[in-house]
């Protein structure tokens, strides 16, 4: 097998673990689905938004942190991640 099958492979095997993990745990923020609310998912929304990446359905769901609940992910919803993290929000709920 060619390292770039393998690479492959590894790739669908990580999302698949992901897509299981993310399955039915909403986690305020967590938009990467990694169990941990970081600036990497302010960035896993940003480059959702301009189709560099995409997010699981429950990723979505995890990612919005802002009103309206049913309006589509949004920069303001990174925007509110990144300031809960620097502690100038006190939640994530929206």
């Amino acid at each position: 097998m060619r390292d770039i099958d393998q690479a492959i492979d590894f790739g669908f095997i990580c999302n698949e673990v992901k897509d299981l993990y993310c399955a039915d745990t909403l986690l305020r923020g967590d938009a990467d689905c990694n169990g941990v609310v970081n600036a990497s998912d302010a960035a896993a929304i940003l480059r959702h938004l301009v189709q560099l990446g995409q997010l699981t359905e429950q990723g979505k769901l995890n990612a919005k942190v802002t009103r309206p609940v049913d309006a589509p992910v949004s920069a303001a919803d990174a925007a509110k991640i990144l300031r809960f993290l620097v502690q100038l929000e006190k939640s994530l709920e929206p």
